[in-house]
């Protein structure tokens, strides 16, 4: 019988309050313990939010982070922050990552201790039953920091994906599983969004699911901004692990879907982050209905990408509709009524 669950895919948008604060620490205005306070405050609000709506797999909000390569990438040797670029074709803008060297991961890089910080909140906030939940810490995938860097030291891209994935991601990686992470979500939008060649998604693929192998971890490899159908013969490459894709962006999955029974574990990104429309509940329903009809292991209902990209009343509102949903398909088995 298949298992169905909710999750919080990325970061959740920075509430106005704890921006103001990280304006003032900015500016020099206030203590970085006071806005410690504010991540703190911020994250059990978002915890308290999640574990009431019952979604079992949840981030931190990543809070902490302002797009999904900063700050990571300031502890990264080889690696400058440069300007602004624009999120693939959204109306959002990250920190390009400027190689200049080789790289690899400072050792005073404090991702892993956000991560253990974020475990004790959450325990906190429900109370010594944070086992009933699933906190995964969220990082860059190899192909989309490779195609969105400004490269100006490899001669082949493809050597920077392998060193960012063994010498960046494979050390870090281990620390936040030494530290309790069960789950590791990994963002690959660029193996959907289709700018990097054949052979780069082929190598992106290959050492990134030889690096989940080797550290025997249960890895969420998220996709979105991209038809689902088009990228089948990549995902395969992680059929075991959890594979999250964008429904939201595929014009017609009923062209693939019985392809998707090969994988044990899909997450279905059916809420859109990029718009501000409540989803019809029936629709989705009857969308679930149909994949968990493929008989896979895990159904997993969830946003299709971060959440940066729309207001955070809306971001609650499909939260709680998502929530809702879900509660419904596993009351009736995955159907659809």
């Amino acid at each position: 019988m298949t298992v169905i669950n909710a999750a919080l895919v990325g970061s959740f948008p920075r509430p106005k309050g704890l921006a103001r604060l990280v304006s003032r620490f900015n500016s020099g205005r206030i203590t970085r313990e006071k806005l410690e306070e504010g991540y703190e405050l911020h994250t059990k609000k978002l915890f308290k939010l999640l574990t009431t709506l019952r979604i079992k797999y949840i981030t931190d909000g990543m809070f902490r982070w302002d797009d999904i390569f900063n700050p990571l990438i300031s502890y990264v040797d080889g690696v400058k922050v440069n300007g602004l670029y624009r999120f693939y074709d959204n109306n959002f803008f990250f920190r390009a990552p400027q190689v200049v060297g080789r790289v690899s991961l400072r050792s005073d890089c404090p991702i892993p201790e956000w991560f253990k910080k974020a475990k004790e909140l959450l325990n906190e906030v429900t109370e010594g039953r944070s086992e009933e939940y699933i906190l995964k810490p969220v990082l860059p995938g190899p192909l989309t920091l490779a195609k969105n860097s400004l490269n100006e030291y490899y001669r082949d891209v493809k050597d920077l994906i392998r060193d960012y994935t063994f010498n960046v991601l494979e050390p870090l990686m281990k620390d936040l599983k030494r530290l309790g992470a069960s789950v590791i979500e990994i963002h690959e939008p660029e193996l959907a969004y289709g700018r990097a060649s054949v052979e780069e998604k082929s190598v992106g693929v290959d050492v990134l699911s030889t690096l989940i192998y080797n550290l025997r971890i249960r890895a969420w490899v998220h996709t979105y901004f991209g038809d689902a159908c088009r990228i089948l013969n990549y995902l395969i490459g992680f059929g075991s692990y959890i594979v999250g894709i964008d429904l939201t962006s595929t014009k017609d999955y009923n062209a693939c879907i019985l392809q998707y029974s090969n994988f044990k574990s899909l997450a279905l990104g059916l809420y859109d982050s990029r718009s501000t429309v409540l989803e019809r509940s029936r629709s989705i329903r009857w969308c679930v209905s149909k994949f968990v009809k493929l008989h896979v292991e895990e159904v997993i209902i969830c946003n299709n990408a971060p959440m940066d990209f729309i207001p955070e009343v809306i971001a609650v509102r499909k939260l709680r509709k998502l929530s809702r949903v879900t509660e419904r398909l596993v009351v009736t088995g995955g159907k659809a009524y």
